[in-house]
């Protein structure tokens, strides 16, 4: 069964979250409902390592979850099967399966391709050049004619999160951050502490050039 998790839409996270006010109705993000997967969410303990595997399995809940997409099994795979479909592709060695090894964007696009049968743009941004604007605008096309939620991974910040949405101005994206974890069996965070902890937040694009790049899945429509 799927772990008891936080979900929400993105005009509930606007309540709490509001940009600025003549920007707001301009807010380009995810439609219908989005989960939060963490760490340690359905009691594996993959603090430290395991942050790109519930990045993607948010993404994976969206596609399996939307009911304009066809797809194979609407089961939200654990962080062993998706290790095991990866050995099983060829992607990685045997050793993989049941390691505390990361995965990044490249993965999480295979994942989707295998277990919600849809392929996905890698979107490359590297913020040592100027190139950051027609990036926002390509997340912002995306939320339009597609809407899911964006794996997003870095170099030197390895540490994955979500993007949810893009502020009307295109200089704030609305992230989602995999990093909280909680005693298993305890009650899920409640939207309103996901913001108060900052697992939830707007983060401005300037802040994402002190890295050498992102990288950036976004699963395509047919």
């Amino acid at each position: 069964p799927s772990p008891n998790l936080t979900k929400f839409t993105l005009e509930e996270a606007l309540q709490l979250l509001p940009i600025h006010s003549s920007q707001q109705a301009a807010v380009c993000g995810f439609t219908g409902t989005v989960v939060y997967y963490h760490y340690g969410c359905d009691g594996l303990n993959d603090a430290g390592w395991g942050c790109g595997y519930r990045a993607c399995q948010t993404q994976l809940h969206w596609l399996l979850s939307n009911s304009k997409l066809q797809h194979p099994d609407p089961e939200v795979p654990a962080i062993p099967a998706m290790q095991s479909a990866l050995v099983a592709m060829g992607d990685k060695p045997p050793s993989f399966t049941g390691s505390r090894e990361w995965i990044g964007c490249l993965e999480a696009a295979y994942l989707a391709d295998k277990f919600a049968n849809r392929r996905c743009r890698i979107l490359h941004q590297n913020s040592q050049s100027s190139e950051v604007n027609v990036d926002v605008k390509s997340l912002k096309k995306h939320f339009e004619d597609v809407g899911c939620p964006v794996m997003m991974g870095g170099h030197t910040d390895a540490s994955a999160k979500t993007v949810l949405a893009v502020s009307g101005s295109d200089t704030d994206l609305l992230l989602l951050d995999p990093h909280y974890g909680r005693v298993v069996n305890s009650p899920p965070l409640s939207l309103s502490g996901l913001v108060h902890e900052g697992w939830l937040s707007w983060r401005s694009v300037d802040s994402l050039t002190e890295t050498a790049f992102y990288n950036m899945c976004l699963p395509l429509t047919d």
